[in-house]
Parts: structure tokens; sequence; C-alpha cells
């Protein structure tokens, strides 16, 4: 397009925008008096209502029941709604909040100066403790043992498992609970009779008293049993009269003064896995008798161990099934095993 024919589309618009405005003009010239009248609210009211009314089609309109019915009731599925039933949590067994005291009586302690966790306690269930001992094995005589030995940090057998030893002092033995709103409980020594008892602890200068006998069974008597022990052959005990008396009724303080000894742990898995001696006096009974530091015992006679308590618990519970006794030691790689046989020719 050239620059003639431009110039008469642009005077052609503007001419025929020119005429439009200019017929406006004269409309509304015309018409002023009418579009200025004012309307009455008769005259308002008349033309609305001549506007025809707009009818509302019956079958549009949805009842609110069959809405409820088919959204609510049927839970949007089209199938009746399953009825939710509230079943209550199980409550949990009630703990018994009787005192200690009532539960359990102290035979004898054990204090370890150097690591507490290792002090251990001895001690006897009273009627209240409902404690059931484990049946004594067929063959046997003799009601079962209500005495367990216990470590800092294990808990009472049930049905009094949420008790646990909390700490084991000289002059008391201090209990807590699951329940950590229930105040700790301590069971001082000095309010129990003695007799027959013992405490045992690893401090210097302190002797226990007379422990509780852990009998080992000397099988069948013999015109002259040996007074003392004797190794018959390498890694092999005949054991003496007088030093099963003398351990029966001082183990507590053998253990206490003649040897030091800590749970041992597999390098590998990281579980206990036996007891570990530390430490042997001198010339001590627990010398005589083949121990020496660094062993480990693994199992006696097949039964692994891997706390004193343990040990001590298989040895009383077992102590009629047994005239030999046979310890596993594992020491700087190699395992051995000592024999112990009953005082006899």
């Amino acid at each position: 397009m050239n620059t003639a024919q431009s110039k008469a589309l642009a005077w052609t618009a503007t001419a025929l925008a020119g005429a439009a405005l200019a017929g406006y003009v004269v409309w509304f010239g015309l018409n002023y008096r009418q579009v200025g009248q004012y309307v009455t609210a008769p005259e308002m009211s008349g033309v609305l209502h001549d506007v025809p009314a707009i009818v509302q089609q019956a079958e549009d309109i949805v009842s609110y029941d069959r809405v409820r019915r088919s959204l609510i009731d049927m839970s949007w599925t089209g199938k009746a709604p399953v009825k939710v039933v509230q079943v209550e949590a199980p409550k949990p067994p009630e703990r018994s909040a009787i005192p200690v005291a009532k539960l359990v009586k102290i035979r004898a302690v054990r204090v370890d100066g150097e690591n507490p966790s290792l002090s251990l306690v001895l001690l006897a269930y009273l009627p209240d403790a409902r404690f059931e001992p484990p049946p004594r094995a067929s063959g046997t005589s003799g009601p079962a043992s209500d005495t367990v030995a216990k470590l800092v940090g294990e808990r009472l057998d049930p049905p009094n498992a949420h008790v646990r030893v909390f700490a084991v002092r000289p002059d008391a033995v201090e209990f807590a609970f699951d329940d950590e709103s229930r105040a700790h409980e301590t069971i001082a020594i000095n309010e129990l009779s003695l007799k027959g008892h013992s405490i045992a602890t690893g401090g210097p200068g302190e002797r226990p008293r007379s422990a509780p006998a852990i009998r080992i069974p000397i099988g069948a008597s013999s015109s002259a049993p040996p007074l003392k022990t004797q190794e018959i052959r390498p890694n092999e005990y005949r054991l003496g009269v007088e030093d099963v008396e003398y351990i029966g009724q001082n183990y507590a303080q053998v253990l206490a003064e003649e040897v030091r000894y800590e749970r041992h742990r597999d390098p590998n898995t990281g579980r206990y896995d036996g007891i570990e001696v530390t430490e042997v006096a001198a010339s001590s009974i627990a010398s005589q008798h083949g121990l020496q530091p660094g062993d480990v015992v693994k199992k006696i006679n097949g039964h692994p161990v891997t706390s004193v308590p343990e040990a001590v618990n298989f040895v009383k519970n077992n102590q009629s099934l047994y005239d030999v006794w046979e310890v596993e030691i594992w020491n700087k790689g190699q395992t051995k095993t000592i024999v112990y046989h009953p005082p006899k020719k």
C-alpha cells in the first residue's frame, strides 16, 4: 500500500467516526427531555412485573434426604458404612507397691570398691514376693532354693521385675523402680539379724563376717579323705575336706579378698562370655586350686556362665547332681579344663 492509499484510508475512517459522533449529538438533542424525565416507582414496578417469571423445573431439585442417604449414610461408596468399635487399650499389669523390705531380706553383700557395678547382693525372697523357685531336677531331694544373687542393675524375679538393685553398700542395699515417681527404697544391713549372714566388702581392711555356706558335694565318705586339696595331675585336683569346709563357709571372703574379677566380653561380638580373673592373691586358697590371673571362666560342667552370681547360683542349684566339677577356662587363646574330684581316695 502506497502513501496516497494510506492517507485516503485514514481520512475515510476519520470521516465515518465524525459522522457517527454528529448523529449521536443530534439524537441526544432531540430526546433530551425524555432522557432527563423522572420515572416514578409505580411505573418502574409495572415494567418489572411485565417481565415473565422463570419457571423452576421440579426435576432439577434433589431432596436433602436423598443427598444424606447417598453421600453421608453410605460414605460415598454406595455401601453401608462399617461401624467402628472403640477397643480400649489393655491396661498394663499393676505393679506391686509392697515395700521392698517385705519382698526380700539380705543374706550377704559383696561391695566392689573399684567397680561398683560388680557389687552384688545375696537375697532371699519373702512370702509377699510370691516368688516360685525353679523345681529341683528329678531324682534330687530337698526344697528348691529361694535365695538368689543379684548384681547392681539386675532386677528381681517375676512378679517383681519392676524392682532393680540400684546400689550395694557395706551398710545398705538401695533399690529403684520402673515407676520413676516412686522414691528409692533402702534396706539397711544394721536393721537385720546378721546371724548366719555375711557382709563382704572389697575395701581395704574390711573382713566379712561368717558367710552362708554353699555346699560343694564331697561324694561318698572314705576312711581317710585328704584334709588339703591335692593336685593329682596337671589341671586335676582332689579336694580336701578342710578346704571344702573353708570355701563353703567363707566363699564371700574368698571372692572379696583373694581374687579380683570382672565380666569378660567377646572381642568380636562385644557380648559377655565369661568371668575374667584379673588378680589372685599369692598363696591364697584360690591360687592353690589352679586359678591364675588372666583366666576367663567360660563354663562349669558344660553350663556357660557370664557373671559370678550366675556361677554361684548354678553351683548351689546343682550341688546334689555332681560329684566331679569341670571348669572350662580360656587364657591367651588357649582353652583348658580344670577338674575337681570329691575328697575321697
